[in-house]
């Protein structure tokens, strides 16, 4: 099942003669709301048995080479009644991303039983389970007309280009009902170049530099002390932080904790995936 197409919000500046824009946003008065970076890949979908991009006969393509390796290492753990919708960063459309944490960004699960999309904490469930990311989020909480309108800016936390926003019901929702629980703005004139990006020389997006990073304990008695070791990735010098050997169990509960390299001021972030501690 391809992925819905989405409404436009009344003030959304990239739509086209082609794209449907919603008349108001009165169905979403009351409703618990998420805003989320909209970002410029290809729509990418999968289940446990088949990956493909927006339209189901797509054909092969190098820039979607490294999103089906990440595929076929998790598709064992996918449930047969769920389809994943995501959004393909691998190689640049009309916006070159830097400091990108993957190639892949999920959006949006459908239970292909109840044909619903699933709740976005039950999205941010599966996605912790399986490892993989969600499109970042810019607000959360009650709709708010003025406070979503507010959302957009000309770049992003990580400096990229904003290509525009989604805004969705929070709480599950049918496939048939997504046009009165989904919309986006896009930002005016987003695709500025005149061939399709599929057919020109493929340039890829930036990931972020990460390097793996340890919690080691004072010693084998294990007596409640210890230093966090890393290496900047910026600077590759090497640091034994005393500090925040506390904050270990809480970044694995949570999206990591901030630090700053003691060699060139560089704000880093503590991450655990996989078992494993990174700083980025």
């Amino acid at each position: 099942m391809k992925y819905i197409r989405t409404y436009h919000l009344p003030w959304s500046q990239g739509s086209t003669s082609d794209d449907k824009t919603l008349k108001d946003t009165t169905h979403f008065k009351d409703k618990d709301v998420i805003a989320t970076l909209k970002m410029d890949g290809e729509n990418t979908g999968f289940t446990k048995h088949n990956i493909h991009a927006r339209s189901l006969d797509s054909k092969d393509h190098p820039s979607r080479h490294w999103v089906k390796g990440l595929w076929g290492n998790i598709k064992c753990d996918i449930p047969e009644n769920l389809k994943f919708y995501g959004e393909n960063l691998a190689a640049k459309h009309s916006i070159l991303y830097k400091n990108l944490d993957t190639y892949l960004y999920i959006f949006a699960i459908l239970d292909l039983e109840t044909n619903t999309f699933l709740s976005w904490e039950s999205v941010k469930e599966w996605c912790y389970l399986l490892n993989l990311e969600t499109v970042p989020i810019l607000y959360e909480g009650k709709w708010n007309e003025e406070i979503i309108k507010s959302i957009y800016r000309e770049y992003d936390i990580n400096g990229n280009i904003m290509e525009g926003y989604v805004v969705r019901n929070k709480e599950s929702f049918k496939y048939e009902d997504s046009s009165t629980n989904l919309a986006k703005f896009v930002r005016k004139n987003h695709v500025t170049s005149a061939s399709h990006w599929m057919y020109d020389k493929i340039v890829y997006n930036e990931l972020i530099k990460m390097k793996e990073a340890y919690f080691i304990p004072h010693c084998d008695d294990y007596c409640g002390m210890g230093r966090f070791n890393y290496t900047c990735p910026y600077c590759n010098k090497n640091v034994d932080d005393y500090d925040i050997w506390y904050e270990q169990d809480n970044i694995n509960e949570t999206s990591g904790h901030q630090i700053l390299c003691e060699s060139c001021k560089h704000n880093l972030k503590i991450v655990y995936k996989n078992y494993t501690f990174y700083v980025k």
